[in-house]
């Protein structure tokens, strides 16, 4: 696949055209390939995870046959054995790239934790060989002890293959090769080590969408692979990255932490490494050797890893290239940013977070917070970093010698505006209190505060009606079917665009002391469950349209199977239902219930502010305000 992703190019560096994002950026494959057990390949399961991991890796389309392999071209032995002839040799199998993430993960677990560790390397040019293993050598004598395993593994492709230099899919190349050899040494689990802010990888600028960010080490696609080997083996299997909260600064500091900055040099951390020479391993340009060279400054280490190395340097070195350009102002443009960038604003402005939240276990608040805080610790290192090369080159900015397309030009030097511009009149203060909807989940702000963002679940979206119709009393009854048939109208206008069938309206529940197995409805819901898993299965894996869907369908998923778990009983049996007016009641208060303990975690105020005897559960819930208080449906005041 890696080699068919060289191949098939899907258009130019530039930016592309109107209509050449999305589905005109895509690409469709279809592979017959032909293998030993070909009933375990085409099991629905493995087949659903395979092209999901895949789609959202390199976002294209993937179509797969398997067919039984002809034993005559069986070219080479597999290995069979009954037993596991290395237990108890390796205590972890980990991708070993020979960057500076991949060498402070083995320094974390040789050196620091003396794990007997198998390192997995995929050669893909002979010309990095040689610093390989200086970094092996030196891992040895700083850990004689728990001396790395180190098995390099040579695969690659004729040069005509490389028409096209994004390679989305090679994670999961490497990561096929990793869990092949962590099966052989009786291993469950494979560890790619990779700071965060490269694993989550949230877009330099707008118009990076789908795969025009790589993807490689993203949680959903790390966990993806790790359920796709527990499909197909039968067996427990996770694949993590246990660097995913530290920066690039923070993975030098690890290196240097435990006294193996020695073997800093050795490290590789180009995106062309084919391109390079002995006496540049570095072009300088390209923006993983921009993240190394800063990461290393800002640890103070920038005698490990002179400038000499880099054929362009970081701050006075010319970019030729105009995308070289773009690329640098993006990057330390998204950095400045970054470091005052509010919690709220950061959600607001990266909407690729809410496909992290799926990717890491963790309440979605807490886990955006986390992301949120990595971020700006990135944008504090780069600010720090270049503020050290301004004060190292201001006799040169002074001046006026440095080159107009290097870094310190572009950061320091603004031209004068010709007249001084007319200011405009500044924005209308946004409303104290708003709780309003907010990509995959909602933004409650009270008396003006910041505002935080909750996921959208049931509970939130009560209050929200609550809120907005003070000391109005709404049954229960009513109130659920409100919420639940604006959610159920988001879903049909998104099938509506996928032309997919209306699932059955209504909630089907069965009429008090009625036998529920008894109930015409059951026999819908079954479809309906059916409909939605299929839903689920064919929405776009980056359709922007689909980010708000996916977890109401999961949600309404889970209800369905959870009601006809109750109408049936335990192991099918027939059983009563209550009063439905009780059930509604129930339910209501329970969601609302949980979703006032999730907002007392994050805004004590409104949580104090919500207690009896201004929110009433029970047969008719409403909102009481003590004084007269106003609730928007936006974040922003109406221009």
């Amino acid at each position: 696949m890696n080699d068919y992703d060289q191949l098939i190019s899907r258009g130019t560096h530039g930016l592309p055209p109107t209509g050449a994002l999305g589905t005109g950026w895509r690409r469709e494959f279809r592979f017959q390939i032909p293998v030993r057990c070909p009933d375990v390949w085409r099991y629905p399961f493995v087949m659903e995870t395979l092209t999901a991991t895949l789609s959202f890796l390199s976002d294209d389309v993937y179509d797969f046959e398997f067919r039984p392999l002809d034993p005559r071209l069986i070219l080479q032995a597999h290995f069979c054995h009954d037993t596991a002839p290395f237990d108890g040799l390796i205590d972890e199998v980990m991708l070993f790239s020979g960057g500076l993430d991949s060498l402070a993960g083995a320094v974390e677990s040789v050196v620091v934790a003396k794990r007997r560790v198998l390192l997995v390397n995929h050669r893909s040019t002979p010309k990095v060989t040689a610093r390989h293993e200086r970094l092996v050598n030196g891992l040895e004598l700083h850990a004689p002890a728990s001396r790395p395993f180190f098995v390099p593994v040579a695969l690659n492709k004729k040069k005509a293959f490389s028409r096209c230099m994004l390679q989305r899919t090679r994670t999961f190349l490497y990561a096929s090769i990793a869990a092949v050899l962590a099966r052989l040494v009786g291993r469950n689990r494979i560890s790619f080590y990779e700071n965060g802010v490269v694993a989550l990888n949230l877009p330099l600028a707008p118009q990076v969408v789908g795969a025009r960010a790589t993807r490689g080490t993203h949680p959903r696609v790390l966990n993806g692979f790790a359920e796709l080997v527990r499909r197909l083996t039968g067996e427990s299997f996770e694949v993590d990255n246990p660097f995913v909260w530290d920066t690039k600064g923070d993975v030098v500091r690890r290196i240097v932490g435990a006294g193996c900055a020695d073997l800093i040099p050795f490290s590789t951390s180009c995106a062309e490494t084919a391109k390079r020479t002995t006496e540049h391993p570095h072009c300088g340009v390209c923006s993983q050797c921009v993240d190394r060279r800063i990461a290393v400054l800002y640890a103070g280490q920038a005698d490990r890893d002179p400038a000499s190395g880099y054929a362009v340097d970081l701050f006075t070195g010319p970019r030729i290239d105009g995308r070289d350009r773009t690329m640098l102002a993006s990057y330390i443009e998204r950095a400045r940013r970054l470091r005052r960038m509010s919690p709220l604003a950061f959600v607001q402005q990266y909407g690729e977070v809410v496909r992290v939240l799926r990717g890491i276990p963790g309440h979605p608040a807490d886990v955006a917070a986390q992301v949120h805080e990595l971020y700006q610790r990135h944008g504090v290192e780069v600010g720090d970093a270049i503020a050290a090369g301004i004060r190292e080159h201001s006799r040169e900015l002074q001046d006026r010698l440095l080159d107009e397309r290097c870094l310190l030009h572009m950061v320091v030097d603004r031209a004068t505006p010709a007249a001084v511009p007319v200011l405009p009149s500044p924005p209308p203060p946004p409303p104290p209190n708003a709780i309003a909807r907010l990509g995959r989940g909602w933004v409650i702000r009270f008396q003006g505060g910041e505002g935080n963002a909750y996921p959208n679940d049931l509970g939130i979206n009560y209050l929200a009606q609550l809120l907005q119709t003070p000391n109005t009393e709404t049954p229960a009854s009513d109130l659920e079917a409100a919420v639940r048939k604006r959610l159920s109208n988001d879903r049909m206008r998104l099938r509506s665009q996928l032309a997919i069938a209306e699932l059955p309206s209504g909630d089907h529940r069965p009429a008090a002391g009625a036998d529920a197995l008894d109930q015409p409805g059951d026999a819908d819901l079954r479809r309906r469950l059916a409909d939605i898993e299929n839903l689920l299965a064919t929405l776009p894996a980056d359709d922007v349209e689909a980010i708000d869907t996916v977890d109401e369908l999961q949600t309404e998923k889970t209800r369905v199977t959870r009601h006809l778990r109750v109408s049936s009983g335990l192991r099918g049996k027939k059983r009563k239902t209550g009063d439905p007016r009780n059930q509604a009641r129930d339910r209501v208060g329970k969601a609302i219930r949980r979703a006032l303990l999730c907002i007392n975690k994050y805004d004590t105020a409104l949580w104090q502010h919500l207690q009896r005897p201004v929110l009433t559960l029970g047969y008719n819930p409403a909102y009481r305000p003590t004084s007269e208080i106003f609730w928007s449906s936006q974040l922003d005041a109406p221009q």
